[in-house]
């Protein structure tokens, strides 16, 4: 695993933690994904939170950038594209906007189905049909073929921070707080 991946992975299982949610300022968020990036290293080099956070923003603005041109690219396809097709335009967008190559794919393949990178992406979104015996809608994911996102499907919601610490006693895992 490399440095970016395993801080990309350290940021999201931080601010995922239900139990803490947004009770933490700043520098203890960016204490936490510190402390859990230089737990799971490995042969990694020990960084400190001002290199993670640095890297961090500079990874994000990135990867923001990209996914601007990606929804750019999928709201601007032509019948018949392939994901191939619109991720080409979506680097081609990107090159234009910014002089130069989006040289962090990796980093977006692992943030695009999160709600805060999401955008458009194709591969993420979820087609909601009608049974028509029953007349409940189910979920499913989109085709390969089918490039529609459907807006009136709703996001599933996370577990709220109350929830997730009456959770976390019932199981006897509480953290103090």
């Amino acid at each position: 695993m490399d440095e970016d991946t395993l801080l990309i992975q350290s940021w999201l299982n931080v601010s995922k933690d239900s139990i803490i949610g947004v009770d933490q300022k700043a520098d203890g968020f960016w204490l936490r994904i510190a402390t859990n990036y230089n737990e799971y290293r490995g042969q990694l080099r020990e960084k400190t939170l001002s290199q993670l956070k640095s890297r961090w923003h500079r990874i994000n603005g990135f990867v923001q950038k990209f996914v601007g041109c990606y929804k750019q690219a999928v709201s601007g396809k032509k019948s018949g594209s392939s994901k191939k097709d619109i991720m080409i335009a979506a680097h081609a967008f990107y090159s234009q906007d910014t002089g130069g190559p989006f040289n962090d794919e990796y980093a977006w393949r692992l943030l695009k189905c999160e709600p805060k990178w999401m955008g458009a992406s194709i591969e993420c979104s979820s087609k909601r049909t009608k049974n028509s015996t029953s007349g409940a809608y189910s979920s499913s994911p989109n085709t390969e073929t089918s490039y529609e996102i459907d807006s009136t499907s709703p996001m599933e919601r996370p577990m709220g921070q109350k929830a997730a610490k009456r959770m976390g006693k019932k199981n006897g895992q509480g953290k103090g707080g």
